[in-house]
């Protein structure tokens, strides 16, 4: 590690408002799973999904413009010193789905472990962009005044705030051009050698728009005057609190594109090894003179082991440059070759190239000391030579990049630190070779096993970024230099460069309990335990299971012994409570011939067989939580005749289910709901295993007025036949063996009682004589009620309202409950008219009652004057009024006797009476 330069300074403060970024968290809840996925495409189809060369977008009013620059292999330095220090140029990289969000650590353990959250994308539409063909990823941003609540939404954020960039692990893929990988989580951590070192130092690669926006504005990454988690180069307040190395000025500035990872091609077995293979050793000043010694040796005993093979070797060194400089100020020489080492003698002559070199015996004015992976892997790229492999032996991070002019100087930073820009310069370097179908392996040198967890995560993690994510196959970590020996004769004897190696990968994919919304999974056990058949076969990790990291992918190597050795493997998962098998299956695609693939029908997974060398194995297995039960109950209605059913509102309905088995949650957990318009309620209810089961109560309130006519269920399962349950009356019924994935259909239907009704009786007098043709209006019930007319009916059979057929008699049925007025419309022949009222409620509650007997009601008969009305205006109305009174009175006594006979309890008179 490089650590020559203790008395670097270290300061005391934090830029307040990079501090306060660190803690934050969205303004509202983040789903799990908050990315929609983006469908996997390949690169010509890119443009026909709008991925295309776009210039940058101009800010419309009152939102501002963010443009990030992904980058992915490295390209010339061109401009002055300036450029090459802010901008490690890269070619851009189309399809890359980035998110802005806040920022959070997260500690890991010593295995790569997640254990908390490091990148909160905010779930808006303007918050997630993908890089077009030119590798832009342009986000168009809302802006709200300042103080506005919440503070990010929908709606956008508050101009004072200073957003960061990253990817979301979630997301899958995050990636859609084919070959390329979100970089490692980890950039760096506090250097081993460091006397107070960071504990929880893992974090991951964030860019930060490290100034308050402002409305109408486009801010590029590229801009060396905008800062993307650049500190000022050199302004020892301005830097991000969230990179480790942030004690240091310079540590955290980015070059201004955002990296992503060239997948590590993989190597086809060759016989006898026949490979070109570049052998890249690192000689900053951190490495004692007894180190590069035990180095030399090392790689002279790899060659040692690959004498007599068809391996051609070439090998370079690197520092602050590459070719290094050594202890004498001279720069070493590269050696591309590439050299055969069939022969002893050209081994001797190979092992002779490099036997002289030296690393720096201090740092220099000229960071003699750095680390400078860019301009290693850049030579090696440029050497006119298309490796097989690039052996890296560092026991660095990467403190310097680039050269300017090329083999005169490289650019240090931060002094001795590790920092962001220079990380990201070997990225792209390490991409650069790579396209060029060079697999890179890199022996990281240091005892990472007695160094702070942390450490060592972030450590592995830069390897990762530029090699691959499999220790033991992309990268190995060696304790110390002694070891290296070992682990490079390893190497060669089996030919590891090409490897007879099988890889095994096995995936976690689960979805929503509706099938839907599948994607990657942590926390899952899943195994694959490989016997050799034939020959011998080694596994890394020898473990048989493994626990899925955030990508959701175990991966193990198997090691051949021959190119004849052959092994089965048994797959499986370990299955979680309160989730189902879905599907599985695993791909094996060989070195040539078919690809063959074998389903899976269980968690118990499959044996595969006939495993060979360079195999790679996919398997994949899929889950999901059981599929609810779902419950319907639905409320219908007929007239009272039975006539147009229909749906019903505003009826109680019940469904109170309980675990039979296992355990079950009901949604919503109450009982009851009130059926809205479509006369429908639905119940969901969740099982805790496939094997739960559950019953359910069924039942409705039942409402007055109205009397139950039928109810019947329905449960269907997922496969077999239904089955019909009958509901008896309103308490329904419990349905038992209600298991996940049945539908439950319930269905009540109601229909009004039979309307209670009454009658009316009356008489038609003079007297005791009673009187035949008068004509009625009864209204009711109600003033709005219904108007009849009814005519005395003399003659049976009675046709009209009128049902009695003797004269002056009146017997009216079927009256609804309610109030209802009488009023005489026709007198009988010869007789006056009375207009008086009659009112009268029919009901069961008194003083309501159901038969009214109004009893007779009399009508005088018209007089024919004595005296001819001609004495005068005064004296006819005397008279008129004198009558007028009679007849008042006579109405009067009439109620009373009526009133009496009711009271008195009389009923219903007989036609005969």
């Amino acid at each position: 590690m490089e650590s020559e330069s203790p008395d670097s300074p270290v300061p005391s403060d934090q830029d307040p408002s990079d501090t306060e970024m660190e803690s934050e968290s969205p303004d509202s809840p983040v789903p799990t799973d908050i990315a929609q996925q983006v469908p996997e495409i390949t690169t010509e189809e890119l443009a026909e999904v709008g991925i295309a060369p776009a210039s940058v977008p101009v800010a419309p009013a009152g939102s501002v413009v963010i443009s990030v620059r992904v980058g992915g292999d490295r390209a010339a330095d061109t401009g002055t010193q300036a450029v090459n220090m802010n901008n490690a140029q890269a070619t851009g990289v189309a399809g890359v789905t980035l998110y802005l969000g806040a920022p959070g650590r997260k500690y890991s353990a010593d295995d790569g472990t997640v254990t908390d959250a490091i990148f909160t994308p905010f779930p808006y539409s303007w918050a997630k962009c993908v890089s077009d063909a030119d590798g832009d990823c342009n986000f168009i941003v809302p802006v709200k005044a300042a103080g506005t609540t919440p503070a990010v939404d929908e709606s956008g954020m508050v101009v004072n705030r200073k957003p960061w960039v990253g990817m979301s692990p979630s997301a899958q893929p995050a990636i859609t051009t084919p070959g390329w990988h979100m970089p490692a989580t980890s950039v760096f951590s506090n250097n081993v050698n460091v006397s107070t070192p960071i504990a929880a130092a893992s974090f991951t690669y964030l860019f930060q728009v490290n100034t308050v926006v402002v409305a109408g504005s486009t801010y590029k990454s590229l801009d060396n005057t905008f800062p993307f988690l650049k500190d000022g180069n050199g302004d020892a307040t301005n830097f991000d609190p969230l990179m480790p190395y942030a004690t240091q000025p310079g540590t955290t500035v980015s070059g201004g594109r955002f990296m992503v990872v060239r997948d590590n091609p993989s190597l086809k077995y060759t016989p006898n090894c026949a490979l070109k293979v570049a052998v890249v050793l690192d000689l900053s000043s951190s490495m004692a003179p007894g180190e590069v010694t035990q180095a030399k040796a090392a790689i002279d005993g790899m060659v040692n082991n690959l004498t007599g093979k068809n391996t051609q070797l070439g090998v370079f060194s690197f520092n602050r440059v590459s070719p290094a400089v050594q202890a004498n100020g001279s720069y070493a020489t590269n050696y591309p070759g590439p050299y055969s080492v069939t022969t002893p003698a050209q081994a001797a002559t190979f092992k002779n190239l490099y036997s002289t070199w030296t690393a720096p015996l201090s740092a220099t004015a000229n960071y003699n000391a750095s680390t400078n992976w860019d301009h290693a892997l850049t030579t090696v790229a440029n050497s006119g030579v298309t490796y097989d492999v690039v052996v890296l032996i560092t026991d660095g991070a990467p403190t310097t990049l680039t050269a300017n002019p090329v083999g005169t100087w490289g650019l240090a930073l931060s002094g001795y630190l590790p920092n962001t820009r220079a990380l990201e310069a070997g990225v792209f370097s390490a991409n650069l070779v790579k396209s060029k179908g060079t697999r890179i392996v890199p022996f990281y040198v240091d005892d990472l096993t007695a160094s702070n967890a942390a450490v060592k995560f972030s450590v592995t993690n830069n390897i990762r970024n530029v090699s691959g994510p499999t220790q033991n196959s992309d990268f190995y970590n060696v304790s110390d230099f002694s070891g290296l020996s070992t682990y490079l004769n390893n190497f060669a004897q089996t030919c590891a460069f090409s490897t007879l190696n099988a890889q095994i990968n096995v995936n976690k994919r689960i979805q929503d309990a509706d099938g839907s919304n599948e994607r990657v999974a942590s926390g899952w056990v899943l195994g694959a335990a490989t016997t050799a058949t034939a020959g011998t076969v080694t596994t890394t990790p020898t473990a048989t299971t493994q626990v899925t990291p955030a990508s959701g992918k175990v991966t193990w190597t198997a090691a051949f012994g021959t190119s004849a050795s052959r092994a089965s493997v048994a797959i499986s998962e370990t299955q979680q409570p309160g989730y189902e098998f879905v599907s599985g299956s695993c791909t094996i695609t060989p070195v040539s011939g078919a690809v063959r693939t074998v389903p899976i029908s269980g968690a118990a997974g499959v044996t595969l067989t006939g495993i060979a060398p360079q195999d790679t194995v996919d398997c994949t297995f899929v889950n999901k939580p059981p599929t609810p039960a779902k419950i319907n109950v639905t409320k219908r209605i007929q007239d009272t005749d039975g006539t147009n059913e229909r749906v019903a509102s505003g009826w109680t309905l019940g469904a109170a289910t309980t675990a039979t088995t296992g355990t079950v949650t009901a949604s919503p957990t109450a009982t009851t709901q009130v059926t809205p318009a479509t006369g429908k309620v639905t119940w969901t209810a969740a099982f805790g295993t496939p094997a739960s089961r559950a019953s359910v109560a069924i039942s409705e309130t039942q409402q007055a007025g109205w009397v139950f006519v039928s109810g019947t269920c329905t449960i269907t399962p997922v496969t077999g036949s239904p089955r019909t349950v009958t509901l008896p009356n309103a308490a329904g019924a419990t349905l038992t063996a209600i298991a996940p994935g049945d539908t439950v259909d319930c269905i009540f239907v109601n229909k009004p009682a039979a309307p209670v009704t009454g009658s009316v009786l009356w008489e038609k007098v003079n007297g005791s004589k009673h009187l035949a043709g008068s004509s009625w209006k009864l209204t009711g019930p109600g003033a709005s009620g219904t108007v009849r007319t009814i005519d005395d009916c003399t003659n049976a059979p009675c046709s009209g309202p009128d049902t009695d057929s003797r004269a002056g008699y009146f017997d009216v049925t079927g009256l609804t409950q309610g109030s209802y007025t009488l009023v005489e419309v026709k007198a009988p022949a010869g007789y006056v008219l009375d207009t008086t009222p009659h009112s009268f409620t029919i009901g069961t509650t008194p003083p309501a009652v159901l038969n009214w007997d109004l009893g007779p009601i009399q009508n005088e008969q018209q007089l024919v004057p004595g005296i001819p009305l001609t004495g005068g205006i005064g004296r006819d109305h005397l008279l008129i009024a004198g009558g007028g009174f009679l007849l008042a009175a006579l109405a009067l006594a009439a109620v009373f006797w009526r009133r009496a006979r009711n009271t008195s309890g009389l009923g219903r008179r007989s036609p005969q009476d």
